[in-house]
């Protein structure tokens, strides 16, 4: 008896352990899958923050050459986006909870690295032009 029950025990476990974890709806893999998209979207805006931070400096040398207001403009841009990137860095924090306010949260931020990524973007492509054409 106490082995039919022991074993009843394990395979309970067992197919317990089989189905996605959820809490509230959320399945803990729905979570896990858009804390890992959200973090591929941030290493990836990472690099060209570098990128970025590099452009600045070759703006910087060309500006102290020949000044103009193109440069100043891009300029504040990539600087906006890099500040953009490190105010996203020191607020975010990883959701404690499993339910839908982790969900909704990693959404939020998701949303917001994206828009970082993409006045990132706009501003290294708008500094890329200004670059080629001095050089």
């Amino acid at each position: 008896m106490y082995r039919k029950l022991v074993l009843f025990g394990l395979m309970f476990i067992l197919m317990s352990a089989c189905k996605p974890s959820t809490s509230g709806g959320i399945s803990t893999t729905e979570l896990a899958s858009l804390h890992t998209e959200l973090m591929a979207l941030h290493d990836s805006t990472m690099v060209k923050h570098g990128v970025s931070l590099k452009m600045i400096d070759q703006l910087d040398q060309i500006k102290l050459s020949q000044p103009e207001g193109s440069l100043d403009s891009i300029r504040d841009e990539l600087d906006r986006s890099n500040e953009a990137m490190m105010d996203w860095m020191a607020e975010y924090t990883d959701p404690v909870t499993q339910d839908s306010s982790a969900l909704n949260y990693l959404m939020d931020q998701l949303r917001l690295m994206k828009a970082i990524a993409q006045t990132q973007a706009t501003a290294i492509s708008g500094g890329k032009t200004i670059l080629e054409t001095k050089k």
